[in-house]
């Protein structure tokens, strides 16, 4: 039996929970979303984060992180009192978050957090404000020291630098990519955007000029290709040594500051924040599928192989998505 309620979305089914591609909220038009947890458990979260079990979620007015299965069910506590966090990963043992003290204090650091027992654990006092990554069990993170930027390699055994180099620029490089035989970053520079490239070990890192930016686009890796969003083009593109390639143009839902997630290594997602659309676009550009929301996005949706999980104030969402073209 479905639960109907109006909302200030209009009608709603918690059996449904919400609507098709174009339509507006008609609940029976949806048949692959849920609820992960009921209607307004979810308050306006600071981070979102999925694993093959769970998805864990930073409460904005009192600093839960909270969790509850991946599939739907009950909501318990992982941990409290954490302050603002604007970013979340999720390892094998771990939740990490990237907390910012106070704006006074200019500080951001990295906390982990036992996902069995709740435990704290300060990783770095310094870490450089762009959501660290995960890859097979370590965790990579930036550390900035006046104009030294470290790369740090985290695991439970010890931290290893694995490289310094010096920085051009005066703002907060973003690591995009992070395995042990190849790194992507972007920095921004008083004169230009540029994409970095490091294939680890004695190799020295590359770059290239972004063109038409002012500061790091929206970028994501799509199998071996990095993807940015300009906003010059309102466009993907492509980026590579021999330029950019136009990969998808006159998307339906990306403002000028879309946030792009890589879903299961074959399409990303595009979903800006405080609005109701996101879409997926696959690696030839074509659009799979797309969705309104029945509340505007708050925070980077995450996923889990072919799961996008999107939160926002009251509610949390569960999709299944195609990775073929829609006829």
């Amino acid at each position: 039996m479905k639960r109907w309620f109006w909302s200030a979305f209009g009608m709603l089914s918690l059996a449904t929970g919400c609507g098709g591609a174009e339509d507006d909220y008609q609940p029976a038009s949806c048949g692959d979303c849920q609820w992960v947890v009921p209607y307004g458990s979810v308050v306006s979260p600071w981070a979102l984060a999925v694993d093959a079990e769970h998805v864990y979620w930073v409460q904005r007015q009192s600093g839960q992180l909270l969790k509850a299965p991946a599939a739907g069910g009950s909501i318990t506590q992982v941990t409290a009192w954490l302050e603002i966090t604007s970013g979340m990963v999720v390892t094998d043992d771990a939740i990490y978050v990237r907390e910012s003290d106070p704006p006074e204090t200019l500080r951001t650091r990295l906390t982990r957090v036992d996902k069995a027992t709740g435990e704290r654990q300060v990783v770095s006092l310094n870490a450089v404000a762009t959501t660290p990554v995960a890859h097979e069990g370590n965790l990579y993170y930036f550390e900035r020291n006046a104009d030294v930027l470290e790369l740090w390699q985290h695991s439970a055994a010890l931290d290893t630098r694995v490289l310094q180099l010096e920085l051009a620029g005066s703002g907060s490089p973003t690591l995009v990519s992070a395995t042990p035989t190849r790194f992507v970053w972007c920095e921004t520079t008083a004169s230009s955007v540029r994409l970095w490239n490091w294939t680890g070990g004695d190799t020295v890192p590359t770059s290239q000029t972004i063109e038409g930016e002012q500061a790091c686009p929206p970028l994501a890796m799509l199998g071996e290709r990095v993807i940015a969003f300009s906003a010059e083009q309102s466009a993907l593109v492509e980026l590579s040594d021999s330029g950019r390639r136009v990969l998808a143009s006159e998307l339906e839902t990306a403002g000028a500051d879309p946030t792009l997630v890589p879903v299961a290594g074959e399409a990303l997602l595009v979903a800006e924040l405080n609005t109701q659309r996101i879409l997926l676009v696959n690696s030839a550009g074509e659009q799979l599928w797309s969705r309104k929301l029945p509340f505007p996005i708050s925070v980077r949706p995450a996923t889990s192989e072919r799961r996008i999980y999107v939160a926002g104030n009251l509610g949390l969402l569960r999709f299944e998505v195609p990775l073929e073209p829609v006829q």
